[in-house]
């Protein structure tokens, strides 16, 4: 916490841009400005940090908002707890009437924290875009040691949002009216555990249970609620398999296979069945990395071969990787796998070239490149060796005549 704090500390006396840290749940830890007080209550904070979430952003991915009339602020994630949020800034000063009539209706703010806000915003810095991000890439340069490429800030343009305050109170009175509550954290909670430990058993059994409660609401249709529910569900649950032990760019790329499924579906009763879906899905891949029962060793072997399997893999590599010799780690790989570490990557780019010569139209000569093959002769022959086919003939008729 020391190291953030004295970190945000020289950022502000470099910059000026005012910034604070928060918590998960809104609470200000923290805060570098020349508000005497600030304005914005704990949930205007609480929105930003779930807004950063629904994103699916991470500590190397943050966000940039675009807000009436013309302000920025940015949300970097520090740690599992912990979030950066900087601005309200602008290039351009506004007028105390642009800002009354900008924030005047909101019941986001009291009158006496609305004037605090428009007296800090005129004597803000102006920022401009660039500027708010250079500022971004800095600070996580500082806090994770890795400089990130502009290109990877969000930039959401909330211009558009109908104020939140209004609807915020009108949906407490119908709460308040019909209360039934929300789907509580101890389902999601429950879900998340059985996938991060592969009971694909027990979640199918848990999974069939009726829910008690209601979800939030997102959108007044019914369909793109859907879409927004299973779209936060997925985010968690494929946060769970990666704690259970699945590789983290597969688990991702997973979810967001199944984001872009849900979001052309036209029918609730597809998207309902996705949610059972995804759940089991990830559920069986953690089981089926615990069966095998690998080592962390070899488990990072892996997860690297699965992310690089298009590139020049060599002992060394993995070596490296582990901090173990080139024999040892050969060694209890093959021990663990079955397999001797060539034997595995050519195992692995046979299944990605059956795909290819299913399913796509690449040649033979760009498939034997993307796998890494010095020649397309020699992929051919190590892909007939497996299957009993040359690459052709696969393409042809895809079925294994010999797995020798």
């Amino acid at each position: 916490m020391e190291q953030y704090q004295s970190i945000c500390q020289h950022l502000y006396d470099a910059t000026q841009i005012p910034a604070l840290l928060v918590a998960q749940d809104g609470h200000v830890v923290d805060e570098w400005s020349r508000f005497s007080k600030n304005p914005v209550p704990e949930y205007g904070f609480k929105m930003a940090v779930q807004d950063f979430e629904l994103q699916k952003r991470d500590a190397l991915h943050p966000v940039i908002f675009h807000i009436k009339p013309g302000y920025l602020f940015a949300v970097a994630k520090l740690d599992a707890q912990l979030y950066w949020v900087t601005g309200l800034v602008s290039p351009v000063h506004r007028s105390y009437e642009e800002i009354f009539a900008a924030y005047g209706q909101e019941t986001l703010f009291t009158p006496e924290a609305l004037r605090a806000l428009a007296t800090g915003l005129l004597n803000s810095p102006l920022v401009t875009l660039p500027q708010l991000k250079s500022a971004v890439c800095l600070l996580l340069c500082l806090v994770h040691g890795t400089m990130i490429p502009e290109e990877d800030i969000l930039l959401c343009n909330d211009e558009d949002r109908l104020p939140i305050g209004r609807p915020f109170q009108e949906a407490l009175f119908h709460v308040r009216e019909c209360p039934e509550a929300h789907i509580t954290t101890q389902l999601e909670n429950r879900i998340a555990a059985l996938v991060a430990a592969g009971n694909t058993e027990e979640l199918a059994r848990y999974l069939r249970k009726p829910e008690q409660g209601k979800t939030g609401k997102m959108s007044d249709d019914p369909l793109r609620q859907l879409k927004y529910n299973f779209v936060g569900y997925v985010t968690v649950i494929s946060r769970a398999a990666i704690k259970g032990g699945m590789d983290e760019e597969e688990a991702l790329t997973l979810s967001d296979l199944y984001c872009q499924r849900v979001d052309v579906m036209t029918q609730a009763i597809d998207i309902l069945r996705t949610f059972y879906e995804v759940s089991m899905d990830f559920c069986r891949k953690v089981e089926q990395g615990s069966r095998g029962g690998y080592s962390p060793t070899v488990q990072k072997c892996l997860h690297y071969i699965s992310r690089h399997l298009h590139e020049n893999i060599r002992t060394e590599h993995l070596a490296l990787l582990t901090g173990l010799s080139s024999k040892t780690v050969a060694e209890r790989f093959r021990q663990e796998t079955g397999y001797s570490i060539s034997d595995y990557l050519h195992a692995e780019r046979v299944e990605e070239a059956k795909y290819l010569l299913r399913y796509t139209e690449y040649s033979l000569a760009e498939i034997s490149g993307f796998l890494n093959y010095a020649s397309q002769s020699y992929f051919t022959k190590i892909f007939r060796d497996r299957t009993g086919q040359t690459p052709q003939q696969y393409r042809d008729c895809p079925q294994e005549l010999t797995n020798s």
